[in-house]
């Protein structure tokens, strides 16, 4: 089981993928655990991270310089992508669009690359014919066979790159960790496995902020079971959310009673007072802004987001109070919460943190 080891197409193509980052973050920045700065995967290792948006799979360019071990990755891909007409039957786009859309495909140019940086094509066997493979006794194997796939790429020499919530999460925060992640570590011998958190600011600039903590290596404990693991993953990637202004001034906004109110000048003072214990906690990563002398200003442009979009009211006294607006909970699916309350979606990046901000915030 020798490593393959990455060429130098495999890293001019990550390169590109870091440079078209600049056009869709307003910056990126990274945190490390360990003094050297790096994030650690020697073979076999299975890489791991929350799964936020589409974002993250380029956000990754920016972790890869970051791995000393200069591996070749493995990840999943829906099997489609890779399948014929997959662009014209996935957009279904007209006219010229279609016919250059059309010649892509035809060229296998997609399909060439993915396959060529690792991408392994997977069946989504809930979304895929699930009540066909259901009624033929079939789904148990075509779910198994999946894992086997991705666990062969691991035995043939590359480390496995794995999203292990499955999808997206909707809610700001993780998302329970799917099965098939302890079904694939059972399949590799000696695997270890780390992680990194992303952590999006989409509140304070007009394009999202991303924060990247990395994590410690581990290993699979030989006698773990699928609750075991997918404990630690929660624990390790849940507690390792950024604090950004994002998400520190949305967790505010539901802790004060604006419903009463409180004056602007009142809630910026609780607020550096805030920051200011947990900092001296050294238990948490910060983000630079909210250590700044900046801070109160950019709190204050916060406010007057949260103000212009009706999630907050000012009245001449400088008094802040919450509309109903703010207090809107519930949703027809999880995909509206960032939509509908994004202070609600960013304060939810905290929850593992809940506990002791909220002890901090009652002493203030």
């Amino acid at each position: 089981m020798q490593p393959i080891q990455e060429t130098f197409l495999y890293r001019f193509l990550i390169k590109i993928v870091y440079y078209t980052t600049k056009l869709m973050f307003h910056s990126v920045h990274q945190y490390f655990k360990t003094p050297e700065k790096i994030l650690s995967v020697p073979h076999p290792t299975v890489l791991l991270a929350n799964h936020v948006s589409e974002e993250d799979i380029v956000a990754l360019s920016h972790v890869y310089p970051n791995i000393p071990e200069k591996n070749k990755f493995c990840f999943a891909m829906r099997q489609d992508i890779v399948e014929p007409d997959f662009l014209v039957k996935e957009f279904e786009p007209k006219g010229l669009i279609k016919f250059i859309l059309w010649l892509i495909d035809k060229s296998k140019i997609i399909k060439i690359l993915l396959i060529y940086i690792g991408g392994i094509g997977v069946k989504r066997a809930f979304r895929d014919d699930a009540r066909k493979l259901l009624k033929q006794g079939e789904l148990r194997d075509l779910v198994d066979s999946q894992w086997d796939k991705l666990a062969d790429g691991v035995l043939k020499g590359t480390n496995l790159f794995l999203f292990p919530e499955g999808k997206f999460s909707e809610t700001g925060n993780l998302d329970p960790i799917k099965r098939g992640t302890f079904l694939i570590f059972q399949r590799i011998p000696n695997v270890s496995y780390n992680y990194v958190n992303f952590t999006y600011d989409f509140i304070t600039e007009r394009k999202p902020i991303l924060h990247i903590c990395y994590g410690e290596i581990s290993k699979f404990p030989a006698n773990a079971d699928e609750y075991i693991l997918a404990n630690d993953i929660k624990n390790k990637i849940g507690n390792n959310y950024i604090l950004t202004p994002g998400n520190v001034f949305s967790f505010f906004l539901f802790r004060e009673d604006l419903k009463t109110g409180i004056s602007e000048i009142e809630l910026a003072k609780k607020l550096s007072k805030f920051i200011e214990k947990i900092n001296v906690t050294n238990k948490y990563f910060i983000a630079k802004d909210l250590l700044s002398d900046s801070l109160v200003s950019l709190f204050s442009s916060f406010l007057e987001k949260a103000i212009h979009n009706n999630f907050l009211v000012k009245d001449n006294f400088g008094i802040i109070r919450s509309t109903d607006k703010l207090l809107v909970n519930t949703f027809k699916n999880s995909k509206d919460m960032r939509r509908k309350n994004i202070y609600l979606y960013h304060s939810n990046q905290l929850k593992y943190y809940f506990q002791e901000f909220d002890k901090v915030y009652s002493e203030l």
